[in-house]
Parts: C-alpha cells; structure tokens; sequence
C-alpha cells in the first residue's frame, strides 16, 4: 500500500515537473518574440525648442531619436518616424511630469515599455516619449509651476501639430502623467478645432507667438501649477537605455486629413489640470471630441495634487487628479479609476505605473485600441495541475 502511494506521488510530481517546464518554455518563447516584435522605441524632444519665443509650429526645432536592436540611441529624422516601417503599429505617446531632466523623461518611459513588453504577449506596438523641458527651476516652488504651467501650453501646441502630421490611421493612445497630462488634453483640445495662446491648427500649422517680448505670459497659461516631489525613488530592475545626448534632425511630414482620423484613446494619469476644463465651453472643452475612450486615475490623498488650488492663491479649482472630473458633456467616454488604497500619499509616476487599477486597462489602451480583447490561451495540463503564469490583462468595451 505504502509502495503503491509512493509511485502515485512520484507520478505526480513527474507530471507538475514536465508541465511548469513547458509552461517556462512557452513563457521564455514568448519573451524573445516579444523583444523582436515590440521593440520599436522611439524619443522625442522639444527641449531646444523655443517655449515662449515666436515659433513655427510645422517646423519646430523636434530631435527624433530611435532605440536600435542593441537598445542604443540613434538619431533619426521626422521622415523615418512619420513614414517609418513602424508607424503603423498601435503607437503610444508617453507625457512625463514636472521637475524631470532628460535622462528622468526616459527612465519613466523605459519604465511603461517594460510594463507593455511584459504584457502584451509579443504582439507589436510602438513607444514614444515625448520630452519637453520640465527641470526644475531654482526658487520657490510657485514660480517653478508656474513657468511650466506656460511651457506645457506650449508643448500641447508640439504635441497636436506633430499628431496631426501622423498616419491618421495609426492607433494612437497618448499618456499624460500630472503635467503631461496637461500636455494631453490641451494638444487633444487643439486637434478638436480649438486654441491654446490664441493659437490652433488652422491646416497649415501657422506660427505663433504668445507675446510681443516673446515669453508666454502667465496669466494666459490659467493654470500654474501645484509643485511635484522629485520623481521615483524606486526604479526598474531592468536596465534603462541611457539618454541621447547629441542632436537629432529636425522633420515634418504631409498633412493629413483630420476628418479621416480615427479616434484616440487616452490615459491622464494623476492629472494636474481643473476638474472642469474638460466641459464643454470650457478650457480644454473639445478634447473629448477626439477620443473615444478616455481614462483617468483619480487619488484623493496625493499630497501634492491636494496643494493645486494653490497656484490660484487659494482660489482655484481642484485638480482632476485628486478628485476627478466635473459631470457633463461627453462624459459618457471617460472611465474613472480609484488608485487611492494602491498608491496612497505620494505623487510618484512609478507608484502610479503599478497601481492594478491603472496597469490591469493599459493593454486594451495601448495595444488593443479596437477593443478585441487580449487574453492567455489556456494550457492543455493533466487535472489537477496548476501552473502560474504571468496574467495578460484585457477590458472590454
């Protein structure tokens, strides 16, 4: 009898070996298709570009830079990202948040690449991250609000001039994290027919100038900013490609039609911008005109976000990101997600990243635009074995 049992235990453990080998072999398969297949990485900068001096926005000054097979920076042009062998991947555009210096920018966008890589499966997609001049300003933390308050007004006008140069049959998903966030729905705003600084996006991409002396008034920014803790103290594991350093070559490409356009999807990501700018009539009222699908994290304790008013000397409203968004106009697109019990009191984009709330929607955002749905075929395994395998995230609708 004892013997009898000892060979059925022996059986059995034969058979949990032979299956958690196939199920490692299917996973480590599946991440070297992975790194063939997802690894288009691309970097965008407009920190040489003018933020307050009379631009051309069909010719800013924009460095491209492309991460290459050996996840070295390359520099690029317009051309190759516009009409590259890539740009008709589901392409999501990274926005990062304040006080972060360029190699920050792409250590937080590395950090989203590895989240998607892991997740998506192997199936293809393209990240880019858009840089734009968030260093921090010595001196007090209102002034330095304040001046990116009125540089990221001006980032949106980059950022819709460039999305409206773009295949506008390319899936697109852009991800705005507190300032980027901004960034976001004031290019979404633009792109919809709207003005930021009295200036749109009337066909051409005509110049602008904020002001006479050639800076960007503050009061037109009409909201500065609450101050940002220095960004993620916890890093990655991985090893985050370093920061290109040289110049990149300037680009532009047609323009396409807008009428044509499929709709975009977009993630605000404890955004710090009025609760109400997305009403109609109101700042950023035409932004949900262009998404079909807008998501947007909602923290009620982030210590920074409590400390927007502010920036209006106490007279302002409150931050999207702390308590969502005002009811009203489209609002039937938005999804709303608590990540207040996973990400507590700090502002921090690493926490927010890992937030399952926000993570467990990524995917359908940035990969599965059409809303297919991503989900893990089930392994053919003996009754009563159980293997654990990485969960691929999906959400309907």
């Amino acid at each position: 009898m004892n013997q009898r049992s000892g060979n059925a235990e022996q059986i059995v453990f034969a058979r949990a070996v032979i299956a958690s080998a196939l199920a490692l072999g299917m996973l480590l398969a599946g991440r070297a298709a992975g790194d063939d297949a997802a690894g288009h990485v691309w970097l965008l900068s407009t920190r040489r570009a003018p933020h307050g001096v009379c631009s051309t926005l069909s010719h800013a000054p924009i460095d491209y830079w492309r991460l290459d097979a050996q996840r070295r920076w390359q520099p690029a042009d317009g051309q190759s990202f516009l009409h590259g062998d890539d740009s008709r991947l589901p392409t999501t555009l990274f926005l990062h948040g304040n006080r972060d210096d360029f190699d920050d920018a792409v250590d937080d966008g590395w950090q989203l690449y590895r989240l998607l890589e892991q997740d998506a499966g192997g199936r293809p997609f393209r990240l880019v991250i858009w840089s734009w001049p968030a260093d921090r300003i010595p001196g007090r933390n209102r002034r330095d609000v304040q001046v990116k308050a009125s540089y990221s007004d001006v980032d949106a006008l980059y950022l819709a001039a460039e999305l409206h140069r773009i295949d506008p049959q390319t899936p697109l998903c852009l991800i705005g994290y507190s300032f980027g966030a901004r960034i976001v729905s004031g290019a979404l705003h633009v792109l919809g027919g709207g003005t930021l600084l009295g200036r749109g996006l009337p066909g051409d991409c005509p110049d602008f100038c904020p002001s006479k002396n050639g800076t960007v008034p503050l009061r037109s920014a009409l909201s500065p900013r609450a101050s940002e803790t220095t960004p993620l103290s916890p890093r990655a594991s991985e090893t985050t490609p370093l920061s290109p350093r040289g110049r990149g070559v300037g680009g532009e490409g047609a323009v396409p039609n807008a009428a044509s356009r499929r709709p975009i999807r977009a993630v605000l990501v404890a955004a710090a911008m009025d609760c109400d700018w997305l009403l109609p009539g109101h700042r950023n009222g035409l932004a949900l005109s262009q998404v079909d699908q807008m998501l947007i994290t909602q923290n009620c304790c982030d210590r920074v976000l409590k400390w927007y008013p502010r920036m209006y000397r106490g007279r302002g409203q409150q931050a999207l990101g702390r308590v969502g968004p005002a009811w009203g106009g489209e609002i039937d697109k938005i999804k709303l997600i608590d990540v207040t019990c996973s990400v507590g009191r700090e502002h921090n984009w690493f926490n927010y990243l890992q937030a399952p709330g926000l993570r467990s929607r990524l995917l359908s955002y940035c990969i599965d635009p059409l809303g297919n749905g991503i989900a893990q075929h089930p392994l053919n395994l003996p009754r009563g074995m159980l293997v654990r395998v990485p969960l691929l995230y999906a959400e309907s609708g």
